[in-house]
Formats: structure tokens, sequence, C-alpha cells
């Protein structure tokens, strides 16, 4: 709010909304400085939207980064033969402590309910598919429906659902 002062630009929040009191048009600009584009009201609620946008953006991308070494840990995991062989094990935990540091970021603007719903399901099918073409483990009808109802459970959830809103 002071940096709009400093730049001549006062708002009142009226009703909710943003007003715009006074815009010096006569004020030249600094040096590298970018005029500002649109009425006060404006340009505040862009940059607000800008902000909200990069933020879910760098979110889904911690998510994202989550669910790769998850995945990865998990097929470390099947390779450590039940904890027996020592590289496949230590890179299983490493990966997986790598996860959570991930995930832990995306939970810092996605709730945890869709953060989770989103990293177990997309897991699931990534592992799945792992265990399907590297290790020949074979999915039945009943596997890959199950399957096709947690993905389209995340899809339900992230198209019509309001709970990943705050």
């Amino acid at each position: 709010m002071s940096d709009l002062k400093d730049e001549g630009l006062e708002h009142r929040s009226r009703a909710g909304g943003w007003h715009e009191e006074r815009f010096p048009f006569h004020k030249k600009l600094q040096k590298g400085a970018r005029p500002n584009i649109g009425s006060g009201c404006h340009a505040v609620r862009t940059q607000e939207i800008d902000k909200a946008v990069r933020n879910s953006l760098f979110s889904y991308s911690w998510l994202g980064l989550a669910i790769l070494f998850e995945v990865t840990g998990s097929t470390f995991l099947q390779k450590s033969n039940q904890f027996t062989k020592l590289s496949p094990t230590l890179a299983c935990i490493v990966l997986y402590g790598i996860s959570f540091f991930f995930l832990t970021q995306a939970l810092k603007s996605l709730p945890l309910g869709v953060a989770y719903a989103i990293w177990s399901g997309l897991g699931i099918v990534l592992t799945a598919a792992i265990g399907a073409v590297i290790f020949g483990q074979k999915l039945d009808t009943a596997a890959i429906g199950g399957i096709m109802l947690i993905v389209s459970g995340v899809v339900v959830m992230q198209v019509f659902s309001h709970a990943g809103t705050h």
C-alpha cells in the first residue's frame, strides 16, 4: 500500500472493492521505470492475479517434482529387494526424503487434501506404469479399472471442487 502512495496512487477499500482517488498523469517516470497501464484499481487487481497465478504454478511445479521423486523412490524400493541391497535402499530413502521436501513446498499454497490426492493418485498411476514396463508386472482389468477411477476422482476434484481454493 505504501508503494502505491509513493507512486501517487491512493486507494481506499469501499464495499469490498478498490477505488482510485487520484492518479497523477503529469508525473514523469523515473529512468528505467515502466508505466502503469490501466486504471489504478485494475492495475492492482492484475498484479494480485499475476501473483496468484505465479504462486499456483510454483505450487504445482513443486508438486510435480514431489511426484517424480516419489515414483523414482518407489522404483528403487522394488529394486532394494526388501531392503537387502544397500544402494537401492539408500536411493529409496533419499528420494522419498526429497519427495516429501517438495511436497511441503507445494503445501505452502495448496490445501493438504488436494495436494495429497494429486500426489498419491498420479503416484499410483505412474508406479503401476513403471511396474508394467520395467518390471513386467501385469495389470488385470480390475486393476486398470481401479486406476481409471483414481484418475477420474482427481480430475473431478480439480475441475468441479472448490476445495482447492483459499
